[in-house]
């Protein structure tokens, strides 16, 4: 009879074990899951951020540009502007002007 307890309670303390060991195991592998998952995130919203900050600079290259052409634009009325004001101050007008 003595046997008998002695095989019950190693059968009780094994089952612990092992249920222990398996809890641990599914919890190990579900935080090893949450971080991959967590990594995945930030690092789609790194490329989010990156390609929100690219298309930014885009956008300002793309400003800086029709501003230098508008600049350009400008001098190069106002040179022809002074041009014929030149040209019109050279011409010798009648005295009946």
């Amino acid at each position: 009879p003595w046997h008998m307890l002695f095989f019950i309670v190693i059968i009780f303390l094994g089952s612990f074990y092992l249920v222990n060991l398996i809890l641990a195991i599914v919890a190990m592998s579900y935080d090893e899951l949450q971080k991959k998952a967590e990594e995945e995130e930030a690092a789609e919203e790194e490329a989010l951020r990156e390609a929100e900050e690219a298309a930014q600079a885009k956008e300002n290259k793309r400003a800086a540009h029709a501003a230098t052409h508008a600049a350009a634009a400008n001098a190069a009325a106002a040179a022809a502007a002074a041009a014929a004001e030149a040209d019109g101050a050279s011409v010798a007008k009648s005295p009946s002007d």
